[in-house]
């Protein structure tokens, strides 16, 4: 699968990607490691990896261009997901956004913010292939792979950040699952205060984010994306 020419040549083989010809590095997320997060554990199975990371694609001031991809699979009760994660303060004070581009299959993005009284606020965002999502500030985030194909995500964040996975391990996964009956279920564990959906495009036009082509565009202009660096929302 090609997955760019310009302003590299990106290949997807099986579960190695090729940059400009040449087989990059990436880390996993087993079965095994998902078991906190998940509705239900499946019994009885080996150790598969569900989905595979490959960091630095592309690295500009601090600013990284990633590569996530996640084959199609039913875990337990559910679609196969990322394990979710918050991302550490600026010095703003704001937590750092990150961006997400699809650039093959499709995704749900489940998107959730604390509030002080521990209740939480739901963003859900579906995706196809060539939209942008705008992770939003202060917001936790899953992703979903609710096709029968692969899904390959391009995303740019501010490299000096950290996952912070706490809130997801203790409340056994997000404030809601996707399940292979193609319904969002609540999880138990989490009040939620407000739920809602919103549209790729919406996500990047409440702060003013023009973006058709995240690679391209962080490569001809990347000081557009400072604000993955300095956020100011």
């Amino acid at each position: 699968m090609i997955l760019y020419e310009e302003p590299l040549r990106m290949e997807l083989l099986g579960r190695n990607i090729y940059i400009n010809g040449n087989p990059r590095s990436f880390s996993t997320r087993k079965l095994s490691d998902m078991k906190d997060v998940l509705m239900s554990f499946p019994k009885n199975e080996l150790d598969p990896a569900l989905y595979f990371m490959y960091r630095d694609i592309m690295k500009i001031d601090d600013i990284r261009y990633d590569i996530t991809v996640i084959p199609p699979r039913i875990v337990g009760k559910e679609y196969v997901k990322t394990y979710g994660h918050y991302h550490t303060k600026s010095q703003s004070g704001k937590e750092y956004p990150e961006l997400y581009q699809i650039l093959s299959g499709g995704a749900i993005f489940i998107m959730q913010k604390r509030n002080n009284n521990e209740s939480v606020e739901v963003v859900i965002v579906q995706a196809e292939k060539g939209d942008v999502i705008l992770m939003l500030p202060d917001y936790g985030h899953v992703s979903i792979n609710p096709l029968e194909e692969v899904l390959v995500m391009g995303n740019l964040v501010y490299d000096g950040f950290e996952s912070q996975y706490g809130e997801y391990k203790k409340n056994n996964g997000a404030a809601y699952y996707y399940t292979n009956e193609r319904m969002l279920v609540q999880n138990q564990n989490y009040i939620i205060k407000d739920m809602k959906k919103m549209k790729p495009s919406e996500t990047l036009y409440k702060y003013g984010i023009v973006v058709s082509d995240l690679l391209k565009e962080f490569k001809e202009n990347p000081e557009k994306f400072s604000f993955l660096k300095n956020p100011s929302f």
